[in-house]
This record gives C-alpha cells, sequence and structure tokens, in this order.
C-alpha cells in the first residue's frame, strides 16, 4: 500500500479512534483512493470489526 499525506491523515483518523491500539490484531488495512476511504479490518477479543472511513479534501484558495 502506497502511503500518502492523504492516506497518512485516514489512518490518523482510525488510530484517534482506537482502531489501531495494541489490544487489536488488524487483519487488513485497503486504501482506496479513487473513493477516498480507508478499510480497516480488525480481530479483538473473539470480534472482528470493520470499519470504513472515508474524508474528503477541500482545497483553499
Amino acid at each position: 500500500m502506497k502511503i500518502n499525506n492523504f492516506s497518512g491523515m485516514l489512518l490518523g483518523l482510525a488510530n484517534m479512534h482506537g482502531l489501531l491500539s495494541k489490544d487489536v490484531e488488524i487483519k487488513e488495512i485497503k486504501l482506496i483512493e479513487s473513493l477516498n476511504i480507508v478499510k480497516i479490518e480488525t480481530v479483538s477479543q473473539n470480534y472482528e470489526i470493520s470499519t470504513t472511513i472515508r474524508a474528503t479534501v477541500q482545497e483553499e484558495n
């Protein structure tokens, strides 16, 4: 997966929401740049969680 500023920002949001904590095993992280989405699949205490984070970027003039 290529990491750029935008995908890094989305992964930062995931981390802020506790999705990337040390108690969580990451199964898969997918970046879908064309849709501005990061999809994260995790396993924690017998629960599988799929989370999709979408963000939009607005350029300032």
